[in-house]
């Protein structure tokens, strides 16, 4: 019997520790993913004319806000195509515009592409 109390404290133990590793890596990447975020945001505004960039973000949209949070595939873009000049009411509308315009590539962004931006 005191062979199974003692496996009974080392499981809890055991149990303990995990969790805490588990959540010592989770703010880690909780972490690794804010600063990635601020670095894309940083790196934007010198990026703001390469239009593969704006490409695979917006072919990548259900990954940015799956990684970021809601709405923050609107935010980049907007910031993105801010002053660019490319019509649209909203970010992803204006990087529609800043792609066909620069390179007519705008396949696999699905029906919403073909739309004139602003319509």
């Amino acid at each position: 019997m005191d062979s199974l109390y003692a496996l009974d404290e080392i499981s809890a133990r055991m149990s303990a520790d995990a969790a805490d590793l588990v959540q010592g890596v989770m703010k880690r990447c909780e972490d690794l993913l804010e600063a990635t975020a601020r670095v894309i945001r940083r790196f934007g505004t010198s990026a703001n004319e390469n239009e593969i960039l704006v490409l695979n973000l917006l072919r990548n949209r259900a990954l940015v806000e799956a990684v970021y949070g809601e709405g923050a595939a609107e935010t980049i873009l907007s910031e993105l195509c801010s002053g660019k000049g490319p019509r649209g009411r909203t970010g992803v509308e204006k990087a529609i515009a800043f792609v066909k315009a620069r390179c007519g590539n705008v396949s696999g962004l699905g029906p919403a592409a073909g739309a004139s931006p602003g319509a």
